[in-house]
């Protein structure tokens, strides 16, 4: 598994490619996991507003930086 992995991340191309991969496993991993709050909290609706909470930041975020 060691040496394999080693193979992996020499290769320039495979490094960004693995590094890419990972980032978009961390940012996405958020809103995979939205449905089991709701479901846990038995509201259907506060799904619609964890979807949209990230947006809503987004744009207060560009609204108020410099």
């Amino acid at each position: 598994m060691g040496e394999q992995g080693r193979c992996a991340w020499h290769g320039r191309r495979r490094r960004s490619t693995c590094l890419t991969d990972l980032a978009a496993t961390v940012f996405a991993l958020p809103t995979a996991l939205f449905p089991f709050p709701a479901e846990e909290l038995a509201a259907p609706w506060a799904l619609g507003l964890l979807y949209s909470a990230s947006a809503a930041g987004s744009l207060v975020a560009a609204a108020t930086g410099g």
